[in-house]
This record gives structure tokens, C-alpha cells and sequence, in this order.
């Protein structure tokens, strides 16, 4: 079946509809299996598997796989009066899926497909007490294994006529099956502790020789490796940056050190201090390099502001309009914008008309309480506010007492001096103290 299969899987392939007609190719490769049907007569099978004890049973299941197809056999082999039998028991192949796989990959699909079916015949004949033998000739885990000339699963892997099928005998499987069990093929390595032993300790020594002639390489840089490193960053950028005479770049005297870096000259040279601050390293403007070295020191200072960076910087280096490059790295920082962002403000609602309105002054007026205020001896005083809505004059009345009565003469008096309000606005908290005040 594994012809049939291949050519229905090209047939799929072709992504060809129901009506059209299939190449020709694949029309000649099924009319060759169509004809070959006639021969299936000629296949005989024996219902009986196994002779004799089932002592000297035993199943045997071949897997084999090639680049179109995977597939797995099993045998049982049984001996009755001085005689070997070997017998067909089960079969089951698959096509190799489209997507392109490895032949180690198939032979592993084939092994696993043989151990599934395997375990299928095992507990649907009950034979479990039976020995059980997986044969290969690919071992991808460990090696590969000398391959078999006619090995038995090579048919179903690859496939082939029936007229060959019927002449070849596979149904009784390989030869050596009929031999007795010292005469079976055998692996050519055969593991040995000894040997075990002496290629791990052979292994070891090689691990220690190595492990003292070369140091042990860590994922942490050396300060004088980080130091080398921005030395031959600072030389690159300088060539690429600064054309001008070794001993003036833009109106700066320089000097180019042991390091081969540009240097400036400071006119403290005289000083006895660090070389670094005698002769800042130059660095040019607006370059990825600066930016990340003021970026490094904002965070080495805990974001520090523009004048704090200006002033660590400068005792190593020398940058070309050095505050704008650090104020415009520090204005780039999340963290520093959740700090120096302005606060959220809602824009002013609208005045209403009592307030924008044209009026007479004190024509809309608002009233509220302020005090107590202590008086000598021993006496309160509050106020009476009165404000105009439009023009914001207050007046103010005093008050001996919180009582409705007192209350009433300061807003006569208001309104004596004043004018008769058109409307007047007061607070809930203001009329609720009046009414306290008032109850007996």
C-alpha cells in the first residue's frame, strides 16, 4: 500500500480540483499499482502464527524508514520438534509528511511506530510471557549500527510490486530468524566498564590541563579591560570627529597622550592632581558615545541635575558645549520627568451672570460668618461679611451674639448704609448655626 499511498499524497499535493485530470506521471504510476492488484491472489497466509511451547516463542519486530516513507514488521519465531517456524503477525507503514524531515528523524518514527504496534500485538494475542527483540539499523540515539543487506522492513518502508512481494518470501522473514539465538547479528561495540573508566579519567586529566593552563574566563570586565576599551572608543570617534592640526581643535590647545587620545591642555597644568583633570579627554558634540557616557553618570549620581554632571564630568573630560548635551539627556529621562513635569491643571469654569453681569454695587451680594473674636473681659465678638459678586467690596457688621435677632439688626444696618440687595447668598453651614443659636 505504501505505492498508493505516495501517489495519493502527490495527488493532494497538486492542489488540482475534482474535475481536472491528474498529470500524466502520476496517471502511469497508478495504472502500474492498478494492474499489479491482479497478482494479490497469489498472497497466502497461514491462520496459524505459532508452534509448539510457547516457551520457545519469541517476537521479533523490524523498523526501518527512508525518505518517503517509515515503517515497522513483526514476526513470531517458534520451534517444534527440531524444526523453526517464522511467521507473519502484523504490518503498518506511513508516509513521510510533506514537510521535509531527516532520515534519522524517520528512523526514529519507524522505532517508535514498531514499539506502539508492538505493544498492540502483545496484549491483543497475549504474549506477554514472550521474549520480545526490536531489530534496527539505524540507532540514532548512540550509533549507527552495519546495515543488513535484505532487511525486512525495507519493503514496507520503500515499497515494491506484488510479483516481488510474492517471489521474495518476506512473510517469512530474514534467515538468521531460523538460526539459533548465538548466531544472531550482533553489535559491533559492545560497552566495557574498564574502558568506561579509562576514558573517563582520560577525560578528566584533559579537563584539569585545561582548566590550569587557560584562566577561567568570567562574565565580569576588568577595570583594565573597561579602561582599554573606552581608550580605543574615545581614539575611533576622535579620528572620525576632529580633522583639524594635532595641536589646536577649535580654538583648543591638545595634546595626544601615550593612549593616543586627544587631550586637552588646561591652563592648571601647574597643579598637582589627577592627569585626567590636568588634561581632560576631548569628546565631541551631539554623539552617541557622549550621550551615553553623560547618560551613565546621570544614573551613577542618582539623576543628578545639569550643574552636578557639568562639574563630575569635567574631571575627565572635556565636551563641546557640555551643559546643552547633559540638558538635553536629562530632559530625555523617564524617571526625572515623573519630577519636573508640571502638575496636571483642569481649565477655569465659566463665571456665572451674577458675576459678570453690569450692576449697582451690592445688588448681588454674598454673606458669610468669620470669629469668634475674644473681647476684654471676657466677652465674644463675631463679623458679618458682606460681599458684592460683581465688584468684590465687603462690608462688614459686628455681631455680639449668633442669635437670629442680632443677626437681622447687622443685615438692617447693611442694608441702611448700603441698599435694598436684589439677591443675597449665603452658605447651608452659616443658616445652620443661626438656627442653633436660635433654638431654645
Amino acid at each position: 500500500m505504501v505505492p498508493a499511498k505516495l501517489i495519493l499524497q502527490e495527488a493532494w499535493a497538486t492542489e488540482a480540483n475534482w474535475d481536472l485530470p491528474l498529470p500524466d506521471e502520476l496517471q502511469s504510476r497508478f495504472s502500474t499499482w492498478y494492474h499489479g492488484l491482479s497478482c494479490i491472489s497469489q498472497l497466502k497466509f497461514e491462520r496459524r502464527i505459532g508452534y509448539g511451547k510457547r516457551d520457545s516463542w519469541s517476537l521479533h519486530i523490524f523498523c526501518d524508514a527512508s525518505k518517503n516513507a517509515y515503517a515497522t514488521v513483526i514476526f513470531l519465531r517458534s520451534e517444534s520438534s527440531g524444526q523453526v517456524y517464522v511467521k507473519f503477525v502484523a504490518a503498518k507503514s506511513r508516509i513521510s509528511p510533506l514537510k521535509k524531515v531527516t532520515i534519522p528523524r524517520l528512523e526514529l518514527l519507524a522505532c517508535v511506530l514498531g514499539s506502539r504496534l508492538a505493544k498492540y500485538v502483545v496484549t491483543a494475542l497475549s504474549l506477554k510471557e514472550v521474549p520480545t527483540y526490536y531489530w534496527t539499523d539505524a540507532t540514532v540515539a548512540l550509533c549507527w549500527i552495519q546495515r543488513e543487506e535484505n532487511w525486512e522492513s525495507d519493503i514496507a518502508s520503500r515499497g515494491c510490486t506484488l510479483q516481488h512481494l510474492s517471489q521474495y518470501g518476506w512473510w517469512e522473514g530474514p534467515e538468521f530468524l531460523k538460526a539459533s539465538p548465538e548466531a544472531w547479528p550482533k553489535s559491533e561495540f559492545s560497552p566495557n566498564e574498564e574502558l568506561i573508566a579509562a576514558e573517563m579519567k582520560k577525560k578528566i586529566i584533559v579537563d584539569l590541563s585545561v582548566k590550569i593552563e587557560r584562566p577561567e574566563c568570567t562574565n565580569t570586565l576588568s577595570v583594565e579591560e573597561k579602561t582599554k576599551a573606552e581608550i580605543i572608543l574615545w581614539s575611533i570617534e576622535q579620528e572620525k570627529h576632529f580633522h583639524e592640526k594635532e595641536n589646536s581643535v577649535h580654538g583648543l590647545q591638545v595634546v595626544r597622550g601615550d593612549d593616543d587620545v586627544l587631550r586637552v591642555k588646561t591652563r592648571i597644568i601647574e597643579r598637582d592632581d589627577d592627569l585626567s583633570f590636568l588634561y581632560p579627554i576631548l569628546l565631541p558634540s551631539k554623539h552617541y558615545l557622549t550621550e551615553c557616557l553623560i547618560r551613565e553618570y546621570h544614573l551613577k549620581y542618582c539623576h543628578a541635575g545639569v550643574q552636578i554632571l557639568a562639574a563630575k564630568l569635567r574631571l575627565q573630560y572635556w565636551i563641546f558645549s557640555s551643559k546643552r548635551n547633559i540638558r538635553s539627556c536629562v530632559s530625555r529621562c523617564v524617571v526625572c520627568k515623573r519630577f519636573t513635569a508640571k502638575a496636571l491643571t483642569t481649565p477655569p469654569i465659566q463665571l456665572p451672570l451674577d458675576r459678570v453681569r453690569e450692576s449697582a454695587i451690592f445688588e448681588i451680594t454674598g454673606i458669610d460668618l468669620c470669629g469668634p473674636l475674644l473681647l476684654k473681659p471676657r466677652g465674644k465678638a463675631w463679623i458679618v461679611l458682606f460681599t458684592c459678586a460683581v465688584y468684590r467690596a465687603i462690608h462688614l457688621e459686628p455681631l455680639t451674639s449668633l442669635s437670629t435677632e442680632s443677626f437681622m439688626q447687622a443685615l438692617r444696618r447693611f442694608i441702611a448704609r448700603r441698599g435694598r440687595p436684589s439677591t443675597l447668598e449665603c452658605t447651608r453651614t452659616m443658616l445652620q448655626t443661626l438656627e442653633e443659636r436660635t433654638m431654645p
